[in-house]
């Protein structure tokens, strides 16, 4: 037997100038018969910042991915800057949260993305490299794409490994939400 017990808080101040968030997502699985077995899960713990007059984005803390090769939650920082209307520039450094034994993990990388360039579609080209215990463990440059319609939608990345000299990622995922009939 099991008790689930959420707990997910959201602060936001927005005006002319900036929009801020705070966001907190916690998970508690308590085990009634075996207490030894209950865990934690901190999902989310994080501030953002948006400059909506300056086309900068800040995060930071406990986040999940939004691209550039990141492949799952992490403590650090994700920033990006729009250098034109539908042109960003991002970065991101970070700790993955989900234990690999005792070794000590962090990367980093940067990506520029293309939104509405074409109607419906956007694209994105990253480079990032991964560490364990010192040692390179991913050196990838990526290709992320995006396409939208109506109830279709498209993603697809493609992340080719610098270090082992072969495709590491190719995947094609797409959703079609029809009219009712």
């Amino acid at each position: 037997q099991q008790l689930f017990n959420d707990i997910d808080l959201t602060w936001r101040q927005r005006n002319a100038d900036s929009d801020m968030r705070f966001v907190f997502r916690d998970s508690y699985t308590t085990d009634l018969e075996r207490s030894e077995k209950s865990k934690n899960r901190l999902s989310a713990l994080y501030f953002d910042y948006k400059s909506l007059t300056g086309g900068y984005t800040a995060r930071l803390g406990r986040q999940s991915p939004t691209g550039g090769g990141v492949m799952g939650r992490f403590d650090g920082v994700s920033a990006s800057y729009l250098l034109r209307p539908k042109l960003k520039l991002g970065a991101v450094a970070g700790i993955p949260t989900d234990k690999y034994f005792e070794s000590r993990r962090k990367f980093y990388g940067m990506s520029i993305d293309a939104d509405g360039v074409l109607p419906n579609f956007g694209a994105g080209l990253y480079a990032i490299q991964q560490n364990i215990d010192g040692e390179v463990d991913r050196r990838a440059l990526g290709l992320e794409m995006r396409y939208f319609n109506g109830g279709a939608s498209v993603f697809s990345q493609f992340d080719y490994d610098l270090k082992i000299k072969g495709l590491n990622i190719a995947t094609v995922q797409g959703t079609l939400v029809m009219d009712d009939m």
